[in-house]
């Protein structure tokens, strides 16, 4: 091959490798830049966890409010945990001493991470709750009886103690389940199969601005500590509290459900097979595993990457072209001029 072939092999190379380069270099500054790929967690990547929260709960018209429940822990009721088992270790319909019902309870284990050491994590979902059965287990006079029925429905909370391996139950201040607030609208869930709609007791539709639908009390217990139980046991206490109507101390009224003794209720992740447990999409925390890259491709990379490609390639290209006339042009006036001197 002569010098001038190979010399237009590389221009040519490098006219390709330049604008493929461009394209790579604008693409990947897209993604990982902080206004608004991966990084930065900027208006593409809200863009995406805005579409995918959509698409991910928008739900067929015969659904229930348990359909709900599965799919939000699926998504992640908090961005803690990354793994889950879908089957509750404690799955009951709770009831007053009546029989009558008054919700649902579910216990599922998962799996969260803390300085790169897995931990287990419970997480705690109610729903078809009766309300107006709950303003019942109060243990009151009369005239506190009709304060509640006038108040906002009872709110849910709960406590979780360890048991001592002698049965003792452990009751230490840390013994509070975290409940989700209504700030963080990704595991709030609308209770549909309450006896209410509304805290406020009623049904139907909503009578002022201020109404709120009754929602799914769901709850975690983060356990970072391996030790916290030195058996499977451990003591589940599930209160009703009226905010409006105040106790002798002064504080909102508050009665026990139901207190529940648990089994399985272990602190160290070494005693249950965790591997092949559902992922949480909440480990969109991590955009390389929530398929983000795809996404932002298909929505803003490709075009983004052929811009940058056709302007580099257009100069890479042009030059080429010019590169290539010129020499065209040297070569003919070279082979004219020798031709002249033959003729001499």
């Amino acid at each position: 091959m002569s010098k001038a072939l190979l010399k237009k092999y590389l221009l040519l190379f490098f006219v390709i490798l330049l604008p493929l380069a461009a394209a790579f270099l604008v693409g990947n500054y897209g993604y990982r830049s902080e206004k608004f790929g991966k990084y930065g967690q900027g208006k593409w990547y809200d863009k995406y966890r805005a579409e995918f929260y959509d698409e991910f709960f928008t739900f067929e018209d015969d659904f229930t409010t348990r359909d709900k429940i599965l799919r939000a822990l699926k998504y992640g009721l908090n961005s803690h945990y990354k793994l889950y088992d879908e089957e509750p270790i404690f799955s009951q319909t709770i009831e007053n001493e009546k029989g009558e019902k008054l919700f649902v309870l579910e216990i599922y284990r998962a799996i969260f991470e803390i300085e790169k050491s897995d931990r287990v994590e419970y997480l705690f979902t109610m729903y078809d709750v009766q309300y107006l059965k709950l303003r019942e287990c109060f243990d009151v006079d009369s005239g506190v009886k009709q304060e509640i029925e006038k108040a906002n429905v009872p709110g849910i909370s709960a406590k979780i103690f360890k048991v001592a391996s002698d049965g003792t139950v452990v009751r230490s201040p840390d013994s509070e389940i975290g409940f989700m607030t209504i700030s963080d609208m990704s595991s709030v869930i609308p209770d549909y199969d309450a006896d209410v709609d509304f805290k406020q007791g009623y049904s139907g539709s909503k009578r002022k601005d201020t109404d709120e639908l009754v929602v799914c009390p769901l709850g975690f217990h983060r356990i970072p500590d391996t030790d916290w139980n030195e058996t499977d046991k451990a003591r589940l206490e599930i209160y009703a509290s009226v905010e409006d109507v105040l106790d002798e101390n002064n504080q909102p009224i508050k009665t026990t459900v139901i207190e529940l003794d648990l089994e399985g209720y272990y602190s160290d992740p070494a005693n249950f097979d965790y591997e092949d447990w559902t992922e949480s999409y909440r480990q969109m925390q991590d955009p390389d595993k929530a398929d983000y890259f795809r996404w932002v491709f298909g929505h803003y990379l490709w075009w983004i990457s052929l811009i940058a490609f056709g302007l580099v390639g257009l100069i890479t290209f042009s030059f080429y072209i010019f590169w290539v006339a010129e020499n065209a042009y040297n070569e003919k006036a070279a082979g004219k001029a020798k031709t002249k001197r033959l003729r001499k």
